[in-house]
């Protein structure tokens, strides 16, 4: 199992990499981690890793990890709603909101396919000023919003606030142009839109089958919200509008257009 194909997929925070997580550990013959290299198991190795090499012995030891957190065991939502059944893994896949400036270094290695999920980043800035464990309310959303200085602390693992957007996004959009046959951007505008069909063209270019548990799980996941600010349960019929300043909202679209980023607005 640990020379398996591995899928990393990537997003800045509040992007939907929860979800998306999710749906792909509904595959069967998927072996899903989370969040493996912020996990305290692998975070020191990760931070010290220089090449691909490196990274690709720690990929390995992912596979074969038996850590609580990355096997998410004692996640709060039913262990009902997130029991899958399981065939002999094809594929290790992990899901990582952090970490994003590893990727060039990981399309090194052979066995990597790579997903970069955008979210609009006025939503996405919007979701994050309502996550309580994530924004402090305490915080000054004016004076965060843009560089998120007390949440980033400078660490370059950390891709919260409009910058943190914006760099993660141009890291996808270079790494789609080099490697189009190994790397994919999922808008998730489109996923919300189409979510059988999006997901049903991503595992094929992933090389991931579709089956009937996966989209039974799109089904549910989709129509029914949970009420957690962290769940993977929304009902895509009833979705807000971003809650932001004025002046927030028009610095962010002046931004997109003028770094060629429009395309991921919703």
């Amino acid at each position: 199992m640990s020379d398996l194909p591995v899928i990393g997929l990537h997003g800045a925070p509040r992007s939907g990499t929860t979800w998306i997580g999710q749906i792909f550990n509904s595959a069967p013959e998927v072996a899903f981690r989370f969040q493996p290299f912020f996990a305290h198991a692998f975070r020191a190795r990760v931070d010290a890793a220089t090449a691909a090499d490196d990274l690709d012995l720690i990929l390995k030891d992912i596979a074969a990890t038996d850590d609580d957190f990355i096997l998410q065991r004692g996640r709060t939502q039913a262990d009902g709603d997130l029991a899958f059944a399981k065939s002999a893994a094809t594929r290790l896949v992990y899901k990582e909101a952090r970490y994003h400036h590893l990727l060039p270094t990981l399309m090194a290695i052979p066995r990597f396919k790579g997903v970069g999920i955008i979210r609009d980043p006025l939503e996405a800035l919007s979701s994050w000023r309502h996550a309580p464990r994530e924004f402090d309310p305490a915080w000054d959303f004016g004076a965060e919003w843009r560089d998120a200085g007390l949440k980033n602390a400078g660490r370059i693992e950390e891709f919260f606030g409009y910058e943190g957007w914006k760099r993660a996004a141009l890291i996808f959009r270079d790494l789609a142009a080099k490697h189009p046959d190994r790397f994919r951007i999922l808008r998730y505008g489109d996923l919300t839109a189409d979510p059988l069909g999006v997901v049903g063209e991503l595992f094929g270019f992933l090389g991931v089958g579709m089956s009937d548990q996966t989209a039974t799980f799109l089904r549910r996941s989709t129509s029914r919200d949970d009420g957690d600010t962290y769940g993977v349960f929304r009902d895509l019929s009833r979705r807000a509008a971003p809650d932001l300043p004025d002046g927030v909202r028009q610095a962010v679209l002046e931004d997109v257009a003028r770094c060629d980023l429009a395309t991921y607005l919703a």
